[in-house]
């Protein structure tokens, strides 16, 4: 493969790729691997590989320059039949770092927060949905985030990661932060200051709202059963809506929700600046 990617190099404009003479006959195996030559990319089994490596490597291969890879592959517990659940790539090849190195250079600019130009890139279609953007912005930068390259949404993500919690899991955050992102563009990011979020479990969606919403202080998980993830939403998220309180209700949603809403009410919360907000919310929960 080497081989084959350094010919490709010297029909390319530019410095040709490094490559390397390797004698197949003194590669050696261990207990995990059993080692196989391929002359083509593609006769590589990818299907018997690491989910990962049919994702980079055949760029890698076809690319005709010296490519940069920044990301990251998020892979389940499960040893024998590893399953990626999410994964971040961005593929640079060597013209596009020069240029970018040149066009820094000239113009001169200050480094600016790489979160809020994700932002900024995103399909913004009304006013809403700025407001949205701006409140993300505006969380990311009080988090003291933004220098990784990361947006808001992939830091949390690392969060849950980095600190090996199951619970919220991948899903459950990928479907509150869905949620969450639509509310926070509808309402608008000055909008709410009480959250009461109905069957809520561990509390995610409330906590993404809170840091969504610049202007929402306090948010409620009013929820019959005690769910496990609380501590892991806190542990992931806390600094990111620090200054604000996240506190739970175990109580039937038939009494819980309305106490919960007098008590907003009898604060001097007006009506319209109090969200009530539920997610997954299964069977009766709902109806209730």
């Amino acid at each position: 493969a080497a081989s084959a990617g350094g010919g490709a190099a010297a029909e390319a404009e530019g410095p040709p790729l490094a490559t390397a003479t390797v004698n197949v006959s003194q590669i050696r195996g261990c207990d995990e691997i059993t080692p196989e030559w391929f002359d083509m990319p593609q006769s590589i089994p990818f299907g018997n590989m690491f989910a990962d490596d049919s994702i980079w490597m055949p760029i890698l291969l076809q690319a005709d320059r010296h490519v940069k890879f920044d990301g990251y592959f998020h892979f389940d517990a499960a040893v024998e039949h590893l399953t990626c659940l999410d994964y971040y790539l961005d593929v640079k090849e060597e013209d596009e770092e020069e240029e970018e190195e040149t066009k820094t250079k000239n113009d001169g600019e200050a480094e600016v927060d790489s979160s809020i130009i994700n932002i900024r890139h995103e399909n913004v279609s009304n006013d809403n949905q700025d407001n949205a953007a701006a409140a993300e912005g505006a969380s990311a930068k009080s988090s003291g985030g933004g220098e990784d390259g990361y947006t808001l949404e992939k830091r949390l993500f690392h969060k849950l990661h980095d600190n090996s919690i199951h619970s919220p899991s991948i899903k459950e955050f990928k479907e509150c932060w869905s949620v969450a992102k639509s509310v926070a563009a509808y309402y608008g990011k000055q909008s709410i200051d009480t959250i009461i979020d109905v069957a809520g479990g561990h509390g995610a969606l409330a906590a993404l709202l809170l840091i969504l919403l610049p202007s929402a202080r306090r948010a409620v998980v009013v929820d019959p059963a005690v769910v496990g993830g609380r501590d892991g939403v806190r542990r992931a998220w806390g600094d990111f809506y620090r200054g604000k309180a996240l506190t739970y209700r175990t109580e039937c949603l038939r009494t819980g929700l309305p106490a919960e809403l007098a008590s907003a009410l009898a604060a001097g919360t007006p009506r319209t600046r109090i969200l009530v907000v539920a997610c997954h919310a299964c069977q009766h929960l709902s109806d209730e």
